[in-house]
């Protein structure tokens, strides 16, 4: 944790939008993540505040806000869980791999 540093200061917009350093995105984990990929230092403490400038939630660093996400069902209402990322999508076939069609002579 770098509890010394400048926190990274998120803004709140709206009911499912929060920016931080020009990015926006739906909630403060996938923030985290999103200014994480973009460089910034995973050991940041973030805090979030409210378009009006009232404080809503802090986070030790952006990587401890990354491993959540919310998650909703038809039956439970929104829920704070372990993110778990996507599986891979498969590399697209090399050139090479497709196989061409018949040449007439």
């Amino acid at each position: 944790m770098n509890a010394e540093a400048a926190p990274v200061r998120a803004t709140i917009l709206g009911p499912d939008r929060i920016a931080a350093c020009g990015i926006t995105a739906r909630c403060p984990y996938q923030l985290a993540r999103m200014l994480m990929a973009a460089g910034h230092d995973p050991t940041l403490p973030m805090q979030t505040t409210w378009h009006d400038g009232r404080e809503s939630l802090r986070f030790a660093s952006l990587a401890r806000a990354a491993e959540w996400t919310v998650r909703e069902s038809t039956t439970d209402g929104p829920r704070r869980v372990r993110f778990r990322p996507p599986p891979q999508a498969a590399p697209p076939p090399s050139p090479r791999a497709r196989s061409l069609p018949a040449c007439r002579l």
